[in-house]
């Protein structure tokens, strides 16, 4: 795993175990040592990654220090708004150069005219997109007046560079996360509890459910004009729980080595696939990105408020971001636009009741909720192939495909795939436990959260010990993090 080698590993043990003895439990020595446990991380990886993340820290630090002092209304301004440009533009050139060349090359050609552009072959920074966005958000917030300058500069640095964050998430806000770099932390035994069950649920999301799901939808999309549509279906319902598994996997693990830190990090993913309409897919699907373009581009252009015009505006808007933040290519154009067509009718006129995925009723809880969860799946689950092919051409081709020959399967075609029939069935089994455990603990923090819950915690112990030798039998560790694809 990316960011992850034998040597950050090793340090960030040797530093866990030094920020709990009691000489170095003070807090500036701790956030030294989450600094230098971060710093580490990206330096191992690549120690150029290291420079970009400096600058970006010190950028955000000295504008947040004018902005704070400036009395003029028009300077703070035009700092914002320069030091967000700056962002984009960096973001941008990493992100997307690359993109940006290969479909001018592609186009010119398409017009038979000869070009002698080269990629860059730009490496992406680790962390970037993440990292990016939370400096981001202290200047921004600094502006609104929602915090003030941080007076710990080595505070500041950990909070931007944190490391349980970098690979993918959740993104935090500066009014609501550096305020614990400032705060007194305590060793707690719940706090050992719930990260190490939260990272060991995230473990087995991204080893045994994304990674060994990967190996069909792999399979299935290079050769989808050899299988039938049913399998090709079935190829988009692995990869949708791979997507899944593998993101939120990461988040979890993030979130628990956060908890052992004692750090509270957001939730980002809720059982997305079983929403009831789009609205609240995208109320559970990476919340932290979703809610960051909200609140500081989305609202402060106007939101649902507003003329329909407007409204699809701003809608396409944080799509076409949100898809942006994923993928350069012009199938995220597509993503925006489709998805504000989408939304256009609930942000005119919102649903009234409670959609939300705490709520103590089931989430089928009759016929026509769950026909709205087989619609809402089944346009989510093909619309993903857009997101997985190699090209806009291979995602037609394979929507094709997906409607021909729809019962044309047999059982040479399921022998085919992955390590054979058996481990088939065997990977069927494990997902759908995996799918039984996240619905029934819909209401805990996390799946292997007992606290509260109808479940005893004897039966917690043995659900817990169920996933980890799942995890010691089932792990596949030849794939890598699906988002370094995007």
């Amino acid at each position: 795993m990316q960011g992850y080698t034998l040597h950050t590993i090793a340090i960030l043990i040797l530093i866990y175990f030094i920020y709990w003895i009691k000489p170095f439990s003070k807090i500036k020595i701790q956030n030294l040592l989450l600094l230098i446990a971060s710093y580490s991380c990206f330096a191992f990886v690549n120690w150029r990654f290291l420079i970009v993340v400096i600058c970006i820290t010190l950028i955000n630090l000295i504008v947040g220090k004018v902005i704070s002092t400036c009395k003029s209304g028009h300077i703070r301004k035009l700092f914002l708004i320069l030091n967000i440009i700056f962002h984009i533009g960096l973001l941008g050139f990493f992100r997307y150069f690359n993109f940006f060349v290969e479909d001018v090359i592609k186009y010119l050609s398409f017009l038979n005219i000869d070009s002698s552009w080269n990629s860059l072959n730009i490496i992406v920074p680790l962390g970037i997109s993440i990292y990016t966005l939370q400096a981001l958000s202290y200047s921004i917030d600094i502006y609104r007046k929602k915090i003030e300058p941080a007076k710990d500069i080595v505070a500041f640095f950990a909070y931007v560079s944190f490391f349980p964050q970098m690979i993918a998430g959740p993104i935090e806000r500066a009014s609501t996360f550096l305020p614990q770099f400032y705060r007194e932390r305590q060793l707690n035994i719940d706090d050992i509890r719930k990260g190490s069950k939260r990272i060991l649920w995230g473990l087995f999301k991204k080893l045994v459910i994304a990674n060994n799901l990967a190996v069909y939808a792999n399979e299935i999309f290079r050769n989808f004009n050899d299988y039938s549509g049913f399998t090709v279906f079935a190829g988009l319902v692995a990869f949708a729980f791979q997507l899944y598994a593998d993101l939120s996997g990461f988040s979890d693990i993030a979130i628990g080595i956060a908890r052992l830190f004692g750090f509270t990090i957001n939730t980002n993913f809720r059982i997305p696939y079983f929403s009831k309409n789009f609205s609240d897919f995208w109320s559970r699907w990476n919340i932290s990105l979703m809610y960051w373009i909200k609140d500081y581009i989305y609202n402060p252009m106007g939101g649902s408020e507003g003329k329909p015009w407007v409204v699809f505006r701003n809608l396409f808007i944080l799509f076409f971001l949100f898809g942006l933040w994923h993928g350069g290519n012009i199938s995220f154009v597509l993503f925006g636009f489709v998805n504000a067509i989408i939304l256009l009718p609930s942000a005119l006129k919102p649903e009234t009741g409670n959609n939300n995925y705490f709520s103590r009723k089931k989430i089928l809880n009759n016929i026509e909720s769950f026909i709205r969860f087989l619609i809402t799946g089944f346009i989510v689950i093909v619309g993903l192939t857009f997101f997985r092919s190699g090209s806009s051409a291979d995602g037609v081709n394979i929507l094709k495909n997906l409607f021909t020959n729809v019962f044309s399967i047999s059982i040479n075609e399921l022998r085919s795939l992955g390590n054979g029939l058996v481990a088939t069935i065997s990977n069927v089994v494990i997902l759908f436990i995996y799918v039984v455990i996240e619905e029934f603990q819909r209401k805990s923090e996390f799946a292997l959260d007992f606290d509260n819950t109808r479940i005893s915690t004897n039966k917690g112990h043995l659900i817990t010990i169920l996933v980890l030798i799942l995890l010691l039998f089932y792990y596949e560790i030849n794939q890598e993090l699906i988002y370094f694809n995007y």
